[in-house]
């Protein structure tokens, strides 16, 4: 009984907690050129000798369809636990 006890009070822990963390995610930005498309995915050179493989949630209002090879853009983005960088809002870039 005590086994269950415990198994139900860390599951419910685990459960309320996850939307705190969720919540307390900082939202970045980084601006770049777009080198490659894929599905819900864009490579970005940001100009610091590399480049960054950012996915773009499509759940928020991005303009995925718009994004083209070699545009300007700027990502606002998060980090998740695991370290992927997840794009929720794309804006064109002014250009320099």
């Amino acid at each position: 009984m005590k086994i269950l006890a415990c198994s139900l009070t860390a599951a419910l822990s685990r459960g309320l907690s996850s939307p705190i963390f969720a919540a307390g995610q900082e939202d970045l930005q980084v601006t770049g050129k777009i080198m490659e498309l894929t599905n819900g995915a864009a490579t970005l050179d940001t100009g610091e000798s590399r480049t960054s493989l950012f996915y773009i949630n499509t759940a928020f209002d991005t303009a995925e369809k718009h994004l083209k090879v070699g545009q300007n853009v700027t990502f606002h983005y998060y980090v998740t636990g695991r370290g992927k960088l997840i794009a929720d809002r794309v804006e064109k870039a002014a250009k320099s």
